[in-house]
């Protein structure tokens, strides 16, 4: 089963980091997620809209996890 909040999370426990930083607020009727990744030299930033929060904090870690395994392995 498709789980990209469960595989962003699985990454901060292998490589130790800090955990990432998920801010949810409305924006015109929909809930916008931002979902913020502090790394040594770099943050990793990524939102989107959608109906549920559910919903939006899935389709931001879908977009961050190939840009966060990306940055883990040319580190």
């Amino acid at each position: 089963m498709d789980n990209p909040v469960g595989d962003v999370m699985n990454l901060f426990k292998k490589y130790r980091l800090k955990k990432p930083d998920f801010q949810f607020k409305k924006n015109q009727g929909k809930w916008q997620c931002t979902c913020v990744i502090t790394l040594e030299d770099t943050q990793l930033r990524e939102t989107a809209l959608g109906q549920t929060k559910k919903e939006v904090k899935t389709q931001t870690a879908r977009a961050i996890l190939p840009i966060l395994k990306e940055h883990l392995q040319s580190s």
